[in-house]
């Protein structure tokens, strides 16, 4: 049993109980978790909890990808459209009897294939409404305290310092484009280094979904049957061996020679674009159709969530009194029996001392946590390793499924419209091409006997062309005349129909108007107005934009948890210069709060304007202004007011003025009457 004090006489007891009421100890609540074991027995431990072997259950995970292969086949072919490559999917070849590709169809009916790519218009428009958005996620305590303000204001700089140095700006703009496509982007926070030469800190990734599956069947919004997730890694051997091996020479020789033998040497890998194990795709070295070509070697990371009792024992007589530990890996059974029999020895020693100052409290409750495992592609274990989040939880940011536990890109909706598009382009240029178009036809006898019929033809063919003939007597009326085949009403009819499938695109999705930039009318429109009207524009995927920016709250939420989880007094004072115990994080409940607003340059331009009358009425201080300003040439001009204060203050200290004190400006005269100060416009409202 771990980390109960022995109790040999009663004057140990009673030594204890001094000490404890010396020191003013209160029986404080706070978590221990044992330290962690060999990943021999975790191994062990959590196989058996699972009541599967560890080839079972990688059997069990290969099916779980096939569950999802769905998913990955929808989104590659959202991929494709959004490329442009609108004819590779299948058709039957009633010729060949067989199925082709849509380009090979067309190409042998000497089709051409064209289309006009309204998807990627349509997606790099729904990015581009998506940048426009500023969103500020800020740090807020719960309660209503000075000092929790304070705290939640500097873990707020240090969450945005996370995000600036992991470019989370343009990673969420990628997993939204993931969101319209898939409709499910996968994001992952774990502790890594963004520079070699500085210490560990909090990590952002954009992980492919196609390479993220989980166990199928999540159906609910809050993912709580979420127990499986996978991450499928291609990298280099050299750093499974630096990752797996835990600085063991004869296990990194060992990993070296499995990979080796399944796969070959790195040079082998280089060698071939494809390689193809045993014909299962999770084994397989790229996914097919996934554009990884060469992707080098594979490694699975499993996450599993492991539902055990434990036991939590409280020991009023240990060096630090009051204090819940957690006795994980051992049978609860085992922790009772021993408690009990110290509890006896205790009391048989304790007499005239109130029980309840030295007897062990013994607790048994049902917890989840989750390890990671780590396959190679043929299932030998390369480790397995507990949770590092003292939440015991899992780095992954995974969105919540639709309905019925579905998981759609806004894309997929507008498809079959994108395809009509491109049958009417297609069928509108074979009836240009097969429409005849200014044919000359030549009576036999309008063909001077001077011109043989190739060499007339040439001569009325030509711009500047004139031909002189002796006209027979009785043809005189016989000439050329040109046909022009009157097909404009059927191109009309089918540029209408082109007409009629973009404008359901833009309904659909709601890319037109201002949500492409533009305004309707050329009559000016304010800031305020064009902000309204953008938003009017975009109803219709509003909802795609609340999913998404929840999606982005959760992220910002376990970036928190891992700051306060992790940092330590030297990282507030190196990150914020403010000196804060991490243990006083833990008084308090934070959480992330999101605003949002417009930020086009027009709108921007208007709020810069309302807070400049807010400066000129001495409502709000210059620096303030400043501070908040996107305005490149206010972010110069803060620096330069910045350096005019030092300035004037190493004046002020070279004079003999103190530190810190402005120097006095002189009333400058002025020839105009002084006019009543006016009232503030709030005076009304206040009472002022």
């Amino acid at each position: 049993m771990a980390n109960i004090r022995k109790i040999n006489n009663e004057k140990d007891i009673r030594d204890a109980i001094r000490k404890r009421e010396r020191l003013g100890i209160e029986m404080p609540h706070r978590a221990m978790t044992a330290p962690i074991n060999p990943s021999s027995f975790l191994e062990y431990y959590v196989f058996q909890t699972m009541g599967l072997s560890p080839m079972l259950f990688y059997q069990t995970l290969q099916n779980f990808f096939y569950a999802d292969q769905n998913l990955r086949d929808r989104r590659q072919r959202n991929i494709e459209f959004l490329r442009g490559r609108h004819f590779n999917e299948l058709v039957w070849d009633t010729e060949l009897k067989r199925y082709v590709t849509q380009l090979v169809y067309n190409q042998r009916r000497n089709i051409p294939p064209l289309t006009y790519n309204v998807i990627s218009k349509l997606v790099r428009s729904l990015e581009g409404q998506f940048r426009a958005i500023n969103t500020g996620n800020v740090v807020v305590c719960d309660s209503k305290d000075d000092r929790g303000a304070e705290l939640a204001s500097v873990l707020t700089k240090c969450l945005n310092r996370v995000k600036d140095r992991n470019k989370v700006k343009s990673k969420d703009a990628l997993s939204f484009k993931e969101k319209t496509l898939s409709g499910s982007p996968v994001m992952k926070c774990v502790w890594g280094y963004l520079d070699e030469n500085e210490k560990a800190d909090v990590k952002v990734r954009n992980v492919i979904r196609a390479f993220v599956f989980t166990n199928p069947g999540i159906v609910d919004y809050d993912l709580d049957n979420l127990h499986v997730i996978c991450e499928i890694h291609n990298t280099t051997l050299s750093d499974i061996v630096a990752n797996f091996s835990n600085g063991d020479y004869d296990k990194g020789v060992e990993i070296r020679q499995a990979y080796v033998k399944y796969q070959g040497s790195d040079f082998m890998m280089s060698a071939y674009s494809s390689q193809n194990n045993d014909g299962t795709q999770i084994r397989n070295v790229t996914f097919n159709h996934q554009g990884v070509n060469n992707s080098g070697y594979r490694y699975i990371e499993t996450w599993v969530e492991v539902s055990d009792f434990e036991a939590t024992t409280i020991d009023p007589l240990d060096e630090e009194p009051g204090t819940r530990r957690c006795h994980k890996w051992i049978d609860p059974e085992k922790i009772k029996k021993e408690i009990d029999a110290e509890n006896a020895n205790r009391m048989s020693m304790g007499e005239g001392v109130d029980p309840g100052s030295y007897l062990i409290k013994f607790e048994t409750s049902f917890v989840k946590r989750w390890y990671v495992i780590y396959y190679t592609p043929w299932g030998t274990i390369l480790d397995v390793r507990e949770s590092p989040f003292k939440n015991a939880g899992h780095p992954y940011i995974i969105t919540p499924p639709d309905l019925n536990g579905e998981a759609w890109g806004i894309v997929e909706e507008v498809l079959n419209a994108q395809l009509g598009m491109d049958r009417q382009i297609r069928q509108a240029d074979a009836i240009n091409e097969n429409a005849a178009k200014g044919i000359i036809f030549v009576p036999d006898t309008a063909i001077p006997d001077e011109f043989t019929p190739n060499e007339y033809i040439q001569e009325v063919r030509r711009a500047d062309g004139a031909v002189i003939y002796k006209v027979r007597e009785g043809y005189e009326k016989q000439m050329p005349f040109q046909m022009y085949a009157n097909s404009s009403n059927i191109s009309q009819n089918v540029q209408q129909m082109i007409q009629l499938y973009s404008g359901l695109l833009d309904e659909i999705s709601g890319n037109y108007g201002a949500a492409q930039g533009r305004g309707g009318g050329a009559v000016s429109k304010t800031a305020s107005g064009y902000a309204m009207e953008t938003q009017n524009a975009g109803l219709n995927i509003s909802g795609i934009m609340e999913e998404h920016f929840s999606f982005l709250v959760d992220r910002d939420t376990k970036i928190l948890k891992m700051i306060v989880d992790g940092y330590t007094k030297d990282d507030y004072k190196r990150i914020t210069g403010v000196e804060i115990d991490p243990n006083e994080l833990k008084q308090f409940s934070f959480i992330i709060q999101q605003s949002k607003g417009t930020n086009s340059p027009m709108y921007r331009m208007q709020l810069e304007e309302e807070l400049l009358r807010l400066v000129e009425g001495q409502l709000l201080p210059l620096d303030v202004f400043f501070e908040v300003s996107n305005n490149p040439v206010m972010i110069q001009a803060k620096q330069k007011l910045a350096e005019m204060q030092r300035n004037t203050q190493q004046q002020g200290q070279v004079q003999g003025q103190p530190a810190g004190v402005p120097m006095p400006q002189q009333p400058v005269p002025s020839e105009q009457p002084v006019q009543e100060q006016q009232m503030p416009w709030y005076a009304n409202l206040t009472g002022v």
